[in-house]
């Protein structure tokens, strides 16, 4: 039997219409911790990154001079210790193992990695008496970490990459002082360096060869992410707007990508293998947590379930991290405080 002339035609349009939109997904939304009381406005957490075993590393700042990191997963949080006993020490990286990468105070400022969050060793200092001051800022899954380290007084501060069978060694710079921010699997290190203007500037590092500029938009530019596929996302000052933008650079190119608002900065924090990255972008409403799909942006704060009474307690502000199952950490408001989210793909 041929089909009746009114279903022809309706595929045959369907056939011509334009390709659909960006999917975007549903999210449950979740406090990323439960490291703090829910509402005591006088505790203030946040979250910078996730990994792929939903492991969130969690900030917690309280009343008088303690503050906390801690690594999260489902809600219930296992507070770090320093790699040295009592010292002052900054957590701010996470690996895809559970390695944790920062500084520690000891006389100074140095860089450290530490092991497997499950059975977590107290780190290895990785400048104590390599370098006057040194900080570690990025570390994948095989304990490589990338950050700056300083060796002479008033030399200027170096990127480095770190592993157990080199050491600490110096990638160089493309003009002033220069910094690692994030280490993919590979190797491949994002950063910044200081050039003439002054400007900041983003790098990609791949090894063995040497630093290669990321471009701009037309100003200052930052690198904050970068995935196995060598994608770095970050922001840039676009000259015709006057305000930050985040972009992505696949490789070859840098890409400006959209925003809530021309009139007001917007950054991309975290990239995963599927070249999808998260952070913020500012409308007249204030700062929200976004989502870039290709050329697509995403107010997070409209993908909230609506079934879920729950999500009317959040404003979302800043997804910082993204892992390659979907799920985004970031932080917020929670009926009117400072807290850590973690918003998890709805099937």
């Amino acid at each position: 039997m041929k089909p009746p002339l009114l279903a022809m035609i309706a595929v045959a349009i369907g056939c011509l219409a334009a390709p659909p939109a960006a999917a975007w997904s549903t999210y449950k939304v979740t406090l990323a911790g439960n490291n703090v009381p829910p509402t005591d406005p006088f505790y203030r957490q946040s979250v910078s990154a996730l990994n792929a075993a939903q492991r969130s590393l969690v900030f917690l700042d309280g009343p008088g001079p303690g503050y906390s990191y801690s690594v999260c997963v489902q809600g219930a949080c296992s507070m770090l210790s320093p790699p040295i006993a009592n010292a002052a020490f900054s957590v701010l990286a996470l690996s895809n193992f559970g390695h944790v990468a920062g500084s520690v105070y000891a006389g100074g400022n140095y860089a450290f990695v530490g092991g497997a969050v499950i059975g977590y060793d107290r780190g290895t200092c990785l400048g104590c008496g390599l370098a006057l001051s040194s900080e570690s800022k990025g570390v994948n899954s095989y304990g490589h970490v990338t950050g700056w380290a300083e060796f002479t007084t008033g030399g200027g501060k170096f990127a480095f990459k770190y592993t157990s069978g080199t050491g600490i060694v110096t990638l160089g710079s493309l003009g002033g002082d220069s910094e690692g921010r994030a280490i993919n699997e590979w190797g491949h290190v994002a950063g910044n360096y200081e050039a003439p203007g002054p400007t900041t500037r983003a790098f990609r590092h791949d090894p063995p060869g040497s630093m290669v500029d990321l471009g701009t938009l037309g100003a200052s530019t930052w690198a904050y992410a970068i995935n196995d596929s060598n994608w770095v996302v970050g922001c840039s000052v676009n000259s015709s707007f006057g305000v930050l933008q985040a972009y992505r650079h696949n490789g070859q190119n840098i890409l400006g990508l959209p925003a809530l608002s021309t009139t007001g900065p917007s950054c991309a924090l975290d990239i995963n293998n599927s070249n999808v990255a998260v952070g913020y972008s500012t409308t007249g409403g204030g700062q929200r947590a976004t989502i870039f799909k290709g050329s697509n942006i995403k107010n997070l704060n409209l993908l909230m379930d609506p079934a879920d009474p729950n999500s009317a307690s959040w404003l979302l502000t800043t997804a910082t991290g993204i892992n390659d199952s979907g799920a985004i950490v970031g932080n917020g408001k929670y009926l009117g405080v400072d807290r850590a989210f973690v918003l998890t793909p709805l099937p």
